[in-house]
């Protein structure tokens, strides 16, 4: 798989299809770092290890299964401390295939600069791209730029302010991070501005995690749209309710003072989730609402309104078409006529507004990423493999067989010429296993020539047959042979013919050691009509021939 650019690690993540019941395109995507995250309870403390401070938490990058291809990433928190951190990541072409598994990756360096053209905090530009356009409001419910406030992630900026200093006060317990803790006295969140960005939606969807921590004597609002002035009722209403005899969740629509539709989910079908976390998922498809707990659609019952009911009114109802228009919305609390009415005892995470209906496997993929059980995360890999191949992709051939030469010119400084062959040795080795033999015999020409400039030519020639032997242990006969043509051929053209007859013989006598008599020589007599070719004057060579007949005579 391709790696990105210069950074150092990665670590594969791969998305579970099992609980993908749709291709799903721009999902955001949760991942929690930690020391036991994913399916597989995986320690990826590492990353922390390596970044070393809050301060580094952008120098991370997230690619789609190519490797290279990057994501957008909201860091909704990171605490180096702990070594703890929730990210969210997407893209508007990333695709969570159903019918198999995807991968993406997380990379990580801290000699990166940080990487602001993917990854931001939340409320940073970065970060607003994992949502998609659908997504009106979502808020993490961290505290914002102050106690008073908290942030949307979305481009929309509909920043929720509460109704005081810590009023709610922010908590680290939340589901996903931080959640905010409603006392049921004066706690709640302004979030009006929302009702501009959904006035005009037949469809849409509300989705929160909550967390009621005893067992309630009333109903209790969780969200809602309402008007603030007069005495006509307009409103969206999401009731928690745990009286003794219900313990249901409830969806009503009100517009000028007349019901249209109400719904809730099975009598006591809340029990089993006092003290304990519960994400709601509502959605409305312009024909009529469904409500799920954790990803699952529950069977609900519906209030008879008479010759009143419409089970088709959303947003735009009660924001635009109504005589009275809703005109705030608020998490936490009712708000309506200037009063807080009815406000909830408990504790509230990750609230989002859209205006689609989110399909039956959206809402089941969410919940298993908002629970880290979508996502496995692989071992750490180094780029260093990968990262060297690339260079030798942009030098040549000749650059890369010029190494070893340069190679052994430093060790020259420092070691024996034993020692330098012995490494010239194993270094040509290691080229064998990547480059042809043609490219081989030519690193070891090139060395051997460079090392004659600076060493005594008996050296160099020890340093050939050393060579040549090395070969014939791995290669044939014949191709041996041709490394020593290679490397005699060129040392007639730079040493004096004196010279090159005394190599011959020492070469030759180097063979008879490895090779029989017979192969020594034939081979002696080849190469003997190989220096006749190079040379300016056949005179000039024979007055040797007596004393070199005689040698190999014997």
């Amino acid at each position: 798989m391709a790696w990105l650019g210069t950074w150092k690690y990665r670590r594969k993540v791969t998305v579970s299809n099992t609980n993908i019941d749709s291709n799903l395109t721009h999902f955001p995507l949760l991942l929690t770092l930690g020391t036991s995250v994913g399916t597989g309870s995986a320690d990826v403390s590492s990353i922390f290890d390596e970044l070393t401070s809050d301060a580094n938490r952008t120098k991370i990058a997230f690619t789609k299964t190519d490797g290279t291809t990057q994501l957008y990433a909201e860091i909704e928190k990171w605490d180096d401390a702990t070594e703890k951190a929730v990210i969210w990541i997407s893209k508007s072409d990333l695709v969570l295939a159903s019918g198999a598994t995807t991968d993406v990756y997380m990379y990580y360096d801290s000699a990166q600069s940080a990487n602001t053209t993917y990854i931001g905090d939340t409320n940073d530009t970065q970060a607003e791209s994992v949502w998609d356009s659908n997504y009106k409001m979502v808020q993490h419910l961290a505290d914002g730029a102050s106690t008073s406030a908290t942030y949307d992630s979305t481009s929309n900026d509909n920043d929720g302010t509460k109704n005081g200093a810590a009023e709610p006060a922010v908590t680290t317990s939340g589901e996903i991070g931080n959640a905010q803790d409603f006392d049921g006295s004066d706690d709640y969140i302004n979030v009006d501005v929302l009702n501009n960005d959904i006035a005009a939606a037949t469809t849409g969807t509300v989705s929160f995690w909550i967390k009621v921590e005893a067992d309630n004597a009333d109903e209790e609002d969780v969200f809602d749209i309402t008007r603030n002035v007069d005495a006509v009722d307009t409103e969206l209403r999401i009731i928690y309710d745990m009286r003794v005899d219900h313990k249901w969740l409830a969806v009503g629509c009100e517009i000028d003072n007349v019901n249209h539709w109400k719904a809730r989910s099975p009598l006591n079908s809340l029990s089993t989730y006092i003290d304990s976390w519960l994400l709601v998922s509502i959605t409305h498809n312009g024909t009529s609402a469904k409500i799920y707990y954790n990803g699952v659609s529950q069977t609900l019952t519906w209030q008879d309104n008479g010759e009143n009911e419409d089970k088709t009114l959303w947003f735009k109802a009660f924001l635009t078409d109504a005589t009275s228009p809703a005109d705030v919305a608020t998490i936490g609390a009712l708000r309506r006529d200037g009063s807080d009415i009815v406000l909830i005892d408990g504790l509230i995470d990750e609230v989002r507004v859209s205006i689609t209906a989110r399909s039956a496997a959206w809402i089941k993929a969410n919940y298993y990423s908002e629970t880290d059980a979508l996502v496995a995360w692989g071992a750490e890999e180094t780029g260093a493999t990968e990262f060297t191949v690339t260079i030798s992709e942009t030098i040549t051939t000749t650059e890369v067989l010029a190494k070893p030469v340069n190679y052994n010119k430093s060790f020259a400084e420092t070691f024996s010429v034993t020692e330098i062959l012995n490494k010239l040795t194993s270094y040509a080795k290691l080229f064998s296993a990547s480059f042809l033999i043609t490219e081989v015999l030519e690193v070891c020409k090139a060395v051997i020539i460079d090392v004659s400039e600076t060493i005594g030519l008996t050296e160099t020639l020890n340093k050939a047959s050393a060579y040549a032997k090395t070969f014939s242990a791995n290669l044939s006969i014949t191709e041996t042979l041709g490394v020593t043509r290679s490397v005699i051929l060129s040392f007639v053209e730079s040493i004096s013919i004196t010279e090159s007859l005394a190599k011959l013989m020492a070469y030759s006598r180097s063979k008879v050691e490895s090779f029989s008599i017979t192969d020594t020589l034939s081979f002696v007599d080849k190469y003997w009509k190989e220096l006749t070719k190079h040379t300016s004057s056949y005179t000039g060579i024979s007055k040797h021939t007596s004393s070199w007949t005689n040698k190999n005579k014997s």
